[in-house]
Order: C-alpha cells, then structure tokens, then sequence
C-alpha cells in the first residue's frame, strides 16, 4: 500500500474527529471560517481602487467563460437529442415494417397450425365413426347387421325395392310382387339419380332441377316436400320473380318509343348504316333531345327509370352531327337556343327551353300563332327582369358561313363550312341588336 500524501493524511484527521469528537471538529471549523473572512477584509483594506477594478475584471471574464461552457454544452446536448429525435423518426417506419412482417409470419404461421387442426378433427371423426360401427356389430348377435344410415347410405335401389316387399307386402302373390318391383325400381332409380345429379350440379343446373319440385303436377298432387326432400333440400323452394321478363319488357316498349316517327326520323342516304354484332342497320336520328324525349315518354305512363331508358336505347338511333343537320332550320334553330341560353345566364329569362319559351308566348303551333296572327297570343310577351346592370358584356354563340383553305397535293383550295363563334356586345350595332332581341 502507498504512502498517504499530507492532504490524505489532513482529511482522515478531520474525519475521525468528526465522528469521536464533532465539538472540537464545530470549534476548529468556526475558528478556520473567522479566519478566512480577516484575511478577506485585510486584502479589501490593503488593495486600492485599482487593484480592485482589476480583480472585478478578472471576475467578470471568468464568470463570463463559465457562461460560455455552459451554452456550449447545452447547444450540444440539444443537438445531441435533435439527432435521437430524427433517428428515432427514420427508425419509426423499420421498426413498423419489421412489426408488420412479424405479424404476416406468426399469421402465416397459425393458419398452417388452423389447418393442420382441421385436418386431424376430420381424422378423429372418420376414426370415431369407424368405431361406433365396429361396437354395434360387438354388441348385436348377428355381425351381418348394419346400422340404419349406412344401410340406408349404401342400399341400391333393387335391395330398398326388395326390403320395402318383405315389409310391406308379404303374403301377395310372386306375379304381383314381380310387378310392383319394377314400379319401385323404376322410382328409386329416378330418385337416386336425380339426387347424385343435383349434388355435382352448380347453381344454374340446381334452379333447372328445382323445377322438378315447383311444376303443376306436383303442386296439384302436394309432393312438392317430398321432391325437395329426395334432392336433400332442408328449406322451402322459393319461387323469385323473374327480372330477366320485367326487363325484356321495358326494352321493347323504350325501343318502339324510340323507333317511332315524332320521336327519330330515318336517314336519307343510302349508305347510313351502323352495325352492331354483325348487324347492319339504317341510321335513325333523335328528333329532340334524349332528356326531352323522357319526359314525353314519362308523360305517356313508361315507368322505366332515365338510366334504364339511356341503356335501352336501341343502337341505330343516334344524334344528328353537324353534317347531318346541314339545313339551314337546323342552324337556325341551333342559334336561337344559343342566345336563349346567354340570356338565362344573365338573368333575363327563367328558362333556355324553346319549347317552353314559345308555350309562354303562343297558344298552340298552328300557323296564326306561330307568325302573330292570333288575336289571343299576339301580344303577349316574355317575362324579363331587366333589373341587371346594362352595361354588363354579353357573349353568344352563332354558326356562321366561313371560308377555310387547305392544301391538297400542291393545290389550294377553298371550301365553305359552317364553322360556331363567338360574339360579344363590343359595338353599337351588336348592343343595338341585343336590345331589339330582348324586345322580341
């Protein structure tokens, strides 16, 4: 053991005379603190001003540069904890997805296990079958015997046919015997196989032998639960009603409805056909709108919804395109309906149906109506709010007349389509028009 250094020495004094003396330890302490604070005040008293400023100054750096560590290690413990804070944020998702393949594989895992459980369940069963047979053939004298189900499992048709004679027939003649046995025969052999059959049948061929039990005959002679009972069925055979009729039935009435002529009209052209699974048909065009052409077939009594009347539409009636309404009704017609709708978007009108813009002016579509004619209708007008701002720009559509060229092997040439622009209120002679419009 090495020697103890004086300050050691020093120490174990104090110690030992803290524990068997603590009032002289109390005395030396006092006197060591009385000490201490004369030789402050003397070093106050011998030190000048100077020497003071210096001593603060002193202070000051030092207390300074303990300061100085101190943010020092906190900025490193914040960073420090920063950077367990983002890896433990990037090793939140490794961490998720090595949960997340531990459960697959202890899922994996169990369903192997359900499976391998399941399978020796059904071991257990057939083995506790197969020992019951054997004790019942312990038990009865006659080890020929076999019990019921598996009598009535394994029982051909001849051998149910002959058991149900020795029951039920015994003391009638061989002649008669022989020809009620080729009666049974003859059921348990339409029975048997109708129920093998109805077993390996999938649903569509188990509705078509169904109806062996729902038919008249056996209604009227009441065998309905007796058949269903043969094909092993434990609830009553519904009877669902037939969707496939209700919809054969709207298809027909939606497609006369389209096919008449107020509704489409044929197309004029010879080669205006369209074909549809290898079925060539001439084009129909709509009259109207389909939303229109609803409501008329609404009105008439058709009770088939907007989607089932879409979806019924037969394939040949289509809507006109531009080139098949080249008339000029058809381009009229189109414009008026174009700045019907500019001016419902601006409030002016309730509606941009022609249709019913023309019922609120006229009476009917007859001739005297339709040019002013009418003493009843030719005054009347629309219902327009002209509260809105005029000076409020308004925009429409127009099919115009207009020239386009084109270069067809080194020939230009120039062809005239109609062609759909825009126009807005920007000169006097457009807002001129507007208002003798809203006039009309």
């Amino acid at each position: 053991m090495p020697p103890k250094t004086n300050a050691e020495r020093q120490k174990a004094y104090r110690e030992r005379l803290k524990k068997d003396k603590p009032s002289k330890y109390e005395e030396i302490r006092v006197k060591h603190l009385e000490k201490v604070k004369e030789n402050i005040k003397k070093k106050k008293e011998i030190l000048t001003e100077e020497e003071k400023q210096e001593l603060r100054a002193k202070w000051r750096q030092a207390n300074a540069k303990r300061a100085e560590r101190k943010q020092k290690a906190y900025s490193t413990t914040k960073q420090n904890n920063t950077l367990e804070v983002r890896k433990n944020a990037k090793n939140n998702t490794t961490i998720l997805n090595e949960r997340l393949q531990k459960l697959t594989e202890e899922n994996t895992q169990l369903k192997r296990r359900n499976k391998n459980l399941r399978q020796a369940c059904n071991r257990m069963k057939k083995r506790v079958e197969i020992l019951k047979k054997r004790l019942l053939q312990q038990i009865r004298p006659d080890n020929d015997a076999i019990s019921i189900e598996t009598r009535q499992c394994d029982d051909t048709p001849l051998t149910k046919s002959n058991s149900f004679l020795e029951e039920t027939l015994p003391n009638v003649s061989m002649t008669e015997k022989e020809k009620v046995k080729k009666k049974l025969i003859l059921l348990n052999t339409i029975t048997d196989s109708l129920k093998s059959e109805f077993n390996k049948a999938d649903t569509k061929e188990k509705k078509v032998l169904k109806k062996v039990a729902t038919n008249d005959i056996a209604n009227k002679y009441k065998l309905k639960t007796a058949i269903s009972n043969v094909f092993g069925l434990k609830g009553r055979i519904r009877k669902t009603k037939s969707i496939n009729e209700m919809k054969k039935k709207y298809k027909k009435d939606i497609q006369d409805f389209f096919e008449r002529e107020d509704v489409s009209r044929p197309s004029a052209g010879k080669n205006e056909c369209i074909t549809r699974n290898k079925e060539k048909v001439q084009k129909r065009y709509l009259m109207e709108p389909i939303y229109k052409l609803y409501r008329k077939y609404r009105f008439e009594g058709g009770k088939a919804s907007l989607q089932t009347f879409y979806r019924f539409r037969p394939f040949s009636v289509v809507k006109p395109r531009l080139q098949d309404r080249n008339t000029c009704a058809c381009i009229k017609h189109s414009n008026l309906s174009f700045k019907a709708t500019s001016l419902k978007k601006l409030g002016l009108l309730q509606t941009s149906d022609i249709d019913e813009l023309m019922k609120n002016v006229t009476c009917s579509k007859c001739f005297k109506c339709m040019y002013s004619e009418c003493s009843e209708c030719k005054n009347k007008k629309l219902a327009v709010d002209l509260t809105i701002n005029e000076d409020s720009p308004v925009e429409w559509l127009q099919w115009k007349m207009g020239t386009h060229t084109y270069i067809k092997i080194d020939k230009k040439k120039c062809v005239e389509k109609q062609t759909k622009k825009v126009f807005k209120t920007g000169s006097e002679r457009d807002s001129e028009y507007i208002d003798k419009r809203i006039s009309k």
